[in-house]
């Protein structure tokens, strides 16, 4: 099969609606390891794709408003669209209805009727070195950093509004008392009613975190069962290892200047400095000396590769790197780690 666009997104569509042949699977999961752009745009593809299949009307639909619509929220070329609009037109009006509905229910919620007793769920990942923003069903905005996940009902139940977060995200909470906002990690529980604030809960890292910005939160760590408010301006830190915590004043921007494309570290050590950079970029970066370990960096990043920053770091702190193992994409399509170390000169 010659791998143009309309075929790989013709692939994409079978695979994700279970449709897809041995044969072909093998193809399309070629492509998708041939590269990190094929890569992201099968996660783009999925992601639309994964806001599930609520039950309509199919008689209601109109695929050439539901083309529209995919276009404005793909971000799609010219010339791409018209590939895909072919394609499109000829796929039966079924395999429209979950992408539509998904752009529809950001919109409007009048298509659904308050049935909690049957709550669907849908899951967000952002891709490694990329960031995603997303409205939720309760107008509530959220930004989910790289290597995150970010799961939640297609509609808040009465009380409560829950979401479920594997990595980091910034919230900005629509105000409503009557139904909390609920933020679950692997070690966390934080709860808002209106507020903005980030949380990092990553399940591979033993810190998981809250810096509040705006408003108030409830903090519950999960093992001690201890609960905290946190106010504006303040960061509670919590070594899920150590199962100790600290509460500190800090620069709120700083730990939330990610969804804006920057890593700022402020006097930081650089064993701090080399996780946050190792979960944006997907990579294990250890510090191989203890005392160089804790020499204290200052520095901004604002969309350079992993290559570039470690290349920059070089020019400022007694140091080189070595890469141990390189990235490589595996046969499912997602890429390994790389491991590199990190020596005194």
């Amino acid at each position: 099969m010659e791998l143009s666009n309309e075929n790989i997104d013709r692939l994409i569509v079978r695979y994700l609606s279970g449709n897809l042949e041995l044969q072909d699977k093998r193809v399309l999961e070629t492509w998708i390891s041939n590269n990190q752009d094929n890569y992201d745009y099968f996660l783009k593809m999925k992601n639309l794709w994964e806001v599930t299949h609520p039950a309509f009307d199919v008689r209601s639909i109109s695929t050439t408003k539901a083309l529209s619509r995919i276009k404005l929220k793909m971000g799609l070329r010219e010339k791409r669209v018209i590939r895909i609009y072919r394609y499109w037109s000829r796929v039966a009006a079924v395999l429209i209805i979950p992408i539509l509905f998904a752009l529809i229910y950001m919109v409007a919620d009048r298509f659904v009727e308050q049935d909690y007793s049957k709550i669907s769920y849908q899951k967000i990942s952002a891709p490694y070195g990329t960031r995603i923003q997303m409205n939720l069903p309760d107008g509530s905005i959220v930004w989910l950093n790289s290597g995150g996940e970010l799961k939640y009902p297609t509609k808040f139940k009465a009380g409560e509004r829950s979401v479920y977060l594997n990595g980091e995200a910034f919230f900005e909470v629509r105000s409503d008392k009557k139904n909390p906002f609920i933020v679950y990690t692997e070690d966390m529980e934080v709860k808002a009613t209106g507020t903005a604030f980030n949380v990092e809960g990553y399940s591979n890292d033993t810190i998981n975190a809250v810096t509040m910005v705006n408003g108030v939160v409830e903090v519950e760590l999960d093992r001690s069962k201890e609960r905290l408010n946190l106010k504006p301006g303040q960061r509670i830190n919590y070594n899920t290892k150590r199962q100790n915590y600290r509460v500190e004043e800090v620069d709120t921007y700083k730990w939330c200047a990610w969804k804006d494309g920057k890593l700022i570290f402020r006097d930081e050590p650089l064993d701090d400095v080399f996780r946050k950079i190792g979960q944006v970029y997907n990579a294990d970066i250890v510090v191989m000396d203890k005392d160089l370990a804790k020499h204290m960096y200052r520095a901004t990043f604002q969309g350079e590769t992993l290559d570039e920053i470690l290349r920059l770091m070089k020019l400022t702190v007694p140091m080189k790197y070595i890469e141990k193992t390189s990235e490589k994409a595996m046969p499912n399509g997602v890429y390994s780690k790389r491991y590199i170390e990190v020596v005194r000169l």
